[in-house]
């Protein structure tokens, strides 16, 4: 089921966001008010909700070609449309909301065919620099749901959203300020017609995952596993923010699939930085560990020498027994990117399913320097980072508790300014009293408690 899973590497809907020295300026025009300027202003947000219902836009050539030769081939790799030709991008209309109004101005060219219809297969949203709060963007297919928020820095920023014909979309109430759109249509070109971009059918998979959980549930033997741990495709830096949603592409959507199913049928679901070691017996070739005259000590030679060897030349030894293996979970967290602590968590290095750790380079490669240059045998070490999915039913006893979370914590309220606690702020300062109240009062733990107290007070 995870392979069905992951064979799509796209997205129902896909975000991308640009400063405004990082594209041109569209230079909008509206017939009978002219030239819109970028960050809307409230002058001009007056002149469009009296003008726009009459008047057509028009949009310059900058960036019209920086549309078509920048940002449509991004957005077709984040939707995966498997296209060999890029898709037709169409203006429909701008768009403009407020406190108490919404007006829309339509492209001043006639836009659809009845057979136009038929080729358009997605929509692209593109909201312009202008100040506002609320008006946060939700998405949903296919019981997956996600939201966008692009107020925090709606000023200072181009942000695009595209997604797929298919896909509901809601837009929240704007609260202060006002909300400029342009939409557009992607077309498929018609010679192209037998590679039409669409969404896969996930209800085959979500059919055969909730009976397969269910059957887990319901099996007492001793054979059966008590954590199902599955490997994600794409590689990700640990960052204190890291959660489900900076997954991308497959490891995105097998997380939309299995979290609203793992909630319905009460299964716990984690994420964990993996870190698998492979050491693998390696020495010098002789040129390169050959001391070449030198008439000094050992250890000096040895040192000058080392400062040579280029870990790439090493000769590896490939025989399969000589090769040890080991993995240490560096991070568990919740899909919010909370860390939390598993007591007795039973993996084994057999255990990860959906490929092999080792189906890419190593992240990080490491040798006994001193040893490699004396040319005697010595010890290469592998080391992939990867990222895992944890599953398990919640009937299975495995206790969680909270981790460590000082950085996280630390790092996540430094984002809230509001003068109330929401209840998120109020949850993470709990979860950080509790991981305190855990600590022994010694001297060691001292320095670790004033930092904790410190992202509190921040």
């Amino acid at each position: 089921i995870f392979q069905d899973s992951l064979k799509f590497k796209g997205t129902f809907a896909c975000t991308r966001s640009y400063s405004t020295g990082d594209v041109p300026n569209p230079c909008l025009s509206i017939a009978g008010l002219g030239p819109i300027g970028l960050p809307l202003n409230d002058r001009e947000a007056r002149s469009i909700i009296t003008l726009c219902e009459l008047g057509s836009i028009s949009a310059e050539c900058p960036w019209n070609t920086w549309l078509n030769s920048k940002l449509v081939p991004v957005i077709c790799k984040d939707l995966d449309t498997n296209g060999s030709v890029p898709p037709n991008l169409v203006l429909n209309n701008l768009s403009m909301r407020g406190v108490i109004v919404r007006c829309t101005a339509h492209q001043s060219q006639y836009l659809f065919s009845i057979n136009d219809k038929d080729t358009a297969f997605g929509m692209l949203l593109i909201t312009l620099p202008s100040e506002f709060t609320g008006g946060e963007l939700l998405f949903s297919h296919a019981g997956q749901t996600r939201k966008v928020d692009f107020a925090p820095n709606s000023s200072s920023a181009t942000h695009i959203v595209a997604s797929y014909v298919g896909v509901e979309q809601l837009l929240q109430p704007v609260t202060t300020g006002n909300h400029l759109t342009l939409s557009h249509s992607l077309l498929q070109p018609r010679t192209h017609m037998k590679s039409f971009p669409a969404l896969p059918d996930t209800s085959r998979a979500r059919r055969r995952l909730r009976k397969v959980l269910r059957s887990w549930k319901q099996i007492d033997d001793e054979s059966t596993p008590r954590v199902v741990t599955c490997l994600l495709r794409y590689k990700y830096s640990r960052k204190t923010s890291f959660s489900a949603k900076s997954l991308i592409r497959s490891d995105a959507n097998l997380i939309s699939l299995l979290r609203p199913i793992a909630a319905e049928l009460d299964f716990e679901l984690y994420l964990a930085h993996i870190d698998f070691k492979r050491s693998i017996p390696a020495s010098a070739p002789e040129h390169e560990s050959d001391r070449g005259g030198y008439d000094t000590s050992d250890a000096e030679c040895d040192r000058m020498i080392d400062k040579a060897v280029n870990v790439n030349s090493l000769e590896v030894d490939e025989t399969e027994d000589e090769w040890e293996e080991c993995f240490s979970i560096r991070r568990i967290m919740d899909l919010d990117g909370l860390p939390v602590k598993v007591e007795g968590l039973p993996i084994e290095m057999d255990d990860f399913i959906n490929g092999s750790w080792k189906n890419r380079t190593p992240d990080k490669k490491s040798f006994v320097e001193a040893e490699i240059s004396l040319g005697v045998s010595s010890t290469q070490t592998l080391l992939y980072q990867r990222v895992a999915l944890l599953l398990w039913p919640k009937s299975s006893g495995l206790a969680v508790t909270v981790g460590d979370v000082r950085d996280y914590a630390s790092h996540a309220l430094k984002k809230y300014k509001s003068l109330e606690p929401t209840t998120r702020e109020v949850n993470l300062v709990n979860n950080l009293l509790r991981w305190c109240s855990r600590q022994s009062k010694s001297q060691d733990n001292a320095k670790e408690l004033i930092i904790a107290l410190g992202a509190l007070r921040q």
